[in-house]
């Protein structure tokens, strides 16, 4: 809910990183898609202030309720338990050329 846009596009960058593999392997290049999931940044935490304090008016009282009581109550709940530091991502983007799985795709802070 509230994230179709994002999530479309991280299924975008996914499938286009699939469909490079195959080409690149021609030039003997291995390609590798890191999906970090939650990162607590600056930018995270303006988004919430900015969210939290929208004027949402004109949106009908259903979708504004649920915005604000579930989403970014939940949201801040996952960002808060799973969130990473950029510091978590880099180490891990350090050793993206060393073959962790068997897939291109190196999803991290599942298990820590």
């Amino acid at each position: 809910m509230f994230n179709d846009i994002y999530t479309a596009s991280k299924f975008a960058v996914e499938g286009f990183c699939e469909s490079l593999v195959v080409q690149a392997l021609k030039f003997n290049v291995f390609v590798s898609l890191i999906e970090p999931g939650p990162v607590v940044t600056e930018f995270e935490t303006k988004l919430y202030e900015e969210a939290e304090n929208a004027d949402y008016s004109a949106t009908d009282p259903e979708t504004a309720d649920m915005f604000s009581k579930l989403y970014l109550k939940n949201s801040k709940a996952i960002f808060s338990s799973l969130g990473q530091t950029p510091s978590d991502i880099a180490e891990v983007k350090g050793h993206a050329g060393v073959p962790l799985l068997s897939r291109h795709t190196r999803p991290i802070g599942i298990a820590r």
